[in-house]
This record gives C-alpha cells, structure tokens and sequence, in this order.
C-alpha cells in the first residue's frame, strides 16, 4: 500500500470564537471601514490588558485540546466560558454585559453557519444564497 493522505475538516467553535473575539479587539480603533473585520461590534469593549499574551495562551491550550480530540471544541465553547471572560475581558459588569452579547451572537451565527453548511452537503452540492433585497 502507498503513502496516503488523510484530510479532516472541522468546524470548531472554541477556536472560531477566539478569532471572532480578537476580531473585535483589532477593530478598536480601527477608523479605516476597509479595515474593519467581521464581526463588527459597535460598543466599546474593556478587554484584559494583557489580552494579547492571554490570547496567545489560550490559543496554544485550546488548539492542543482540539488536536487530541475535535470535540473538545464544543465542550470548552460550552463548558468554559467562564475563563473566556475572565482571561480575555476586564471584569467589570459592563464588560461582561458585553462579553454575553458577543457570546450569544457567535453562538447564533456559529449555529446558523453550520446548519447551513450541513444542508448544502447534504444535497450534494455548494449553493450560493440567494441575495434578498430589503425594501424592494
């Protein structure tokens, strides 16, 4: 038997939502709208001051969780949003209002994204949506 190559693509939501959260956090600031990356978030947020090196952390412990098993996504999603907050956000109530709304939205986004991606490989095929125009 010859060499092979094995691929495996996954969806996990514990590393997406770090990248939606620093997102975020290099869109402070950021006057240039060509600049600006999704998500875009209108309310000024109070991130940890040391949110870089957190992220950096955090990113090396999640993503070898996840390359050991891709569900451990799903559970540090889930099951530690807690040490998401406090790593990544100052604590303070303001802060944590926040932090809820951009957990909510990633996670209907994240839902919505995957439904849909499920759906289309389900027919067999990719569809592009189709565009609808409010108001006309």
């Amino acid at each position: 038997m010859g060499a092979a190559l094995n691929m495996r693509i996954d969806s996990n939501s514990a590393l997406n939502f770090l990248i939606y959260i620093q997102n975020i956090y290099l869109n402070h600031g950021q006057i240039e709208h060509m600049k600006l990356k999704f998500p875009y978030f209108s309310s000024r947020v109070a991130f940890n001051r040391e949110f870089v090196n957190k992220y950096k952390e955090l990113w090396n412990e999640f993503s070898q969780r996840v390359s050991k098993d891709s569900r451990n996504g799903v559970d540090i999603f889930y099951e530690e949003k807690e040490i998401l907050f406090h790593s990544l956000f100052e604590n303070s109530p303001e802060s944590l209002k926040h932090f809820n709304e951009i957990y909510k939205s990633f996670d209907v986004w994240w839902y919505c994204l995957l439904q849909n991606k499920s759906a289309e490989l389900c027919k067999g095929k990719m569809q592009r949506p189709a565009l609808i125009l409010l108001g006309t």
